[in-house]
């Protein structure tokens, strides 16, 4: 229905840093990178400023533009250089330049201790502000060398948000079915479609990622998965609906590719999907075209679904609380079960599990039982449980054989159920048996019949609610044989059957 060489190859991997762009996460190298630097600016400035600042007393002295503020401060903060002989001044005024420069120095003295107390004080306080705020504050050279600058935590990446994708198998049409829906799973399972667990994990958010086209075929039932546009709309001109965005496929480093595979063969479950390199290998092996790689999905533990029950008849399924299928021999609510490989719970049948017997019940829980009973449920599974169909299963192929009658009824069905034909003891045994199994209170009666020379020749029939069940005289006078009264009418040419005692089961 659909070209399969539209298929979209998803071969090209995003590199690191589009990753950490697409998810918003700042890289923690760069943050450490940037908080020293702007510190840094901060305390250049600082100083300055702090070096800078005049005493009270000297503020008239003192008023410069910020650039003559700065180059007075320098001069003050280092040596004078020595005056050139011919720019020498008169004694009365280097007298009074020197006392001047005496009391400059000495209000630069006062100005440079007002102005370390003040910072100090302003420091303890910037400190509080850097803790409180994490902005960039005014700290002194001198603190900012004692007390190192608070370290800023590496931003820390927001949780990865997904969610499963289940996979499920419609054994009678041979396909896959993909969602990320738990509703669609016990909707399936209910129909009788096989649970197979959590296929891959896909990112919940859109942003960064390709989607993931899911479409169906109302003629043929199939779904079809494709992260391209021009096959989905190919599609869409050829009949098929689509569904919109199923899920979509990652584009992280470590994400989990899903091959894609085509039998050429099938028509319906004409493609497949797997993250197992095992399994595309082995359908390659056996005839599927491998097309590479379709999606991706995330490299993440499967999310909890809970412990419960899914689907039903012989689609029924234990699921763990990982989304996992039981298997084997478990017990839940005080009852045993059974499942198989694939998951599927015994619900019919009889069964020899782990050196035990057992019949299925249909709400799957397990009777212990003899391997009789447990094989003659499988002989009603396959004619009917009914008793008229037991009957007649029993009507078989009269031989002779050295039964005699001092075995159990169940020790004959077995013989019957195995070869298929025998004597009176093996068909009455056979009919006891199923009947039993059927929940009838029926026996097998080891007599007589009586015969043409008035003796009696050794037989054995059944009988529930005094009415006999003679399946060996069925079979050799083709008559009815199926609840007739124990003594007929006279000329009806119905034996006449004596007792001689009843046998065990």
């Amino acid at each position: 229905m659909f070209d399969k060489n539209l298929s979209l190859r998803l071969t090209s991997t995003v590199a690191a840093g589009a990753v950490v762009a697409c998810l918003g996460i700042a890289p923690a190298t760069a943050l450490a990178a940037e908080q020293p630097e702007a510190t840094g600016a901060a305390t250049q400035q600082q100083v300055v400023v702090s070096e800078t600042t005049p005493a009270p007393d000297q503020q008239q002295a003192t008023e410069q533009t910020g650039a003559q503020a700065g180059e007075k401060a320098d001069a003050q903060v280092t040596e004078q250089p020595a005056v050139p002989a011919d720019e020498a001044k008169t004694s009365e005024q280097g007298t009074q330049a020197e006392s001047q420069g005496q009391s400059q120095d000495s209000a630069n003295a006062q100005s440079n201790s007002a102005s370390t107390e003040a910072t100090a004080a302003s420091n303890a306080t910037t400190t509080e502000d850097v803790a409180a705020t994490s902005e960039a504050t005014t700290v002194s050279a001198t603190t900012a060398a004692e007390t190192p600058a608070e370290a800023t935590p590496a931003a820390t990446p927001a949780e990865l948000s997904y969610h499963n994708i289940y996979r499920l198998y419609n054994r009678y049409s041979g396909q896959h079915l993909y969602t990320s829906a738990w509703d669609e799973v016990k909707s399936t399972t209910s129909v009788g479609w096989n649970y197979e667990g959590i296929a891959w994990e896909a990112p919940d958010d859109s942003e960064g990622n390709t989607a993931v086209y899911r479409l169906y075929n109302p003629y043929s039932g199939d779904h079809h998965y494709t992260t391209s546009a021009e096959e989905r709309d190919n599609l869409v001109s050829l009949g098929w609906n689509a569904e919109g965005t199923a899920w979509y496929s990652s584009t992280a480093d470590d994400a989990v590719p899903l091959f894609r595979l085509f039998n050429p063969y099938a028509t319906v479950g004409t493609h497949h999907y797997t993250t197992s390199s095992d399994e595309r290998d082995w359908l390659d092996s056996i005839g599927w075209n491998s097309e590479g790689t379709a999606w991706y999905g995330v490299h993440q533990p499967s999310k909890a679904v809970g412990a419960q029950w899914i689907g039903g008849g012989n689609s029924l399924f234990y699921v763990n609380d990982d989304g996992s299928t039981a298997k084997g021999m478990f017990s839940v609510g005080g009852k045993t079960y059974y499942a198989e490989s694939n998951g599927v719970v015994l619900t019919s049948g009889g069964h020899y599990l782990d050196g035990k017997w057992y019949i299925a019940n249909s709400d799957g829980s397990l009777t212990e039982t003899t391997e009789a009973t447990a094989k003659a449920a499988n002989v009603l599974d396959s004619i009917g449980w009914n008793l008229q169909a037991a009957f007649n299963y029993s009507v078989m192929h009269h031989i002779d054989d050295e039964e005699n009658g001092d075995q159990t009824s169940s020790h004959y069905f077995l013989k019957g159920v195995s070869q298929g034909q025998g004597n009176c003891y093996v068909m009455a045994g056979t009919f006891c048996t199923l009947a039993r199994t059927l929940g009838y209170d029926a026996v097998q009666i080891s007599g007589g019949v009586l015969n043409r020379h008035g003796t009696y020749n050794a037989h054995s029939w059944v009988e529930i609610n005094g009415l006999v069940y003679d399946a060996s005289y069925q079979s050799g006078t083709h008559r009815n044989g199926f609840g007739i009264p124990k003594i007929g009418a006279s000329g009806s040419g119905q034996w006449v059957y004596k007792n001689y005692r009843t046998m065990q089961p």
